[in-house]
């Protein structure tokens, strides 16, 4: 059988996007079980840098204090969202948990996973992005294909940027 260029194109596109995702989740997962997430703890750099550092001779002295107030920000910002969807209560114990004000030592490790995170997420949302244009050529053969993928790439960049919130 003889398939033409584009749909070889967008099946191995495909494809590629797919496995991806599976390691992004198996890659998410490492962050949450390793307690990662807040490896990086401002957005888009980690630490104020493109590249993470690998020690803490090599961020500012007050980096604690930084750290600390970013993690609280973004936990009042999550709590102020949960109460104005009725979730009072746990919004609540989210304020107020003691652990959100401890000053957290940094560790590179948690950094570095984190920031592997960020960057394949950033790849998958390059190979959605690319997948959805390969498959406009199915416009005339089979719309839905081409409404699906550019469906998961807009949910893509939606989920992206929930993330940086």
């Amino acid at each position: 059988m003889n398939e033409p260029g584009f749909v070889r194109r967008f099946r191995f596109w495909s494809v590629l996007t797919v496995i991806s995702i599976y390691l992004l989740i198996l890659v998410g997962g490492v962050v949450r079980a390793t307690g990662s997430g807040m490896g990086c703890p401002d957005w888009p750099k980690c630490f104020g840098q493109w590249v993470p550092p690998t020690e803490a001779s090599q961020l500012p002295a007050n980096y604690k204090q930084v750290y600390t107030a970013q993690r609280v920000a973004k936990n009042q910002k999550l709590a102020r969202t949960l109460a104005s969807l009725g979730f009072r209560q746990v919004a609540g114990e989210i304020f107020a948990h003691p652990t959100q004000y401890i000053e957290t030592e940094f560790n590179a490790v948690k950094t570095w996973i984190e920031y592997l995170n960020r960057l394949l997420g950033a790849l998958i949302g390059i190979f959605v992005f690319v997948t959805a244009v390969v498959a406009l050529p199915y416009w005339r053969r089979d719309r839905p294909v081409v409404w699906l993928a550019v469906g998961a790439w807009v949910l893509t960049g939606f989920q992206g940027g929930w993330g940086r919130w």
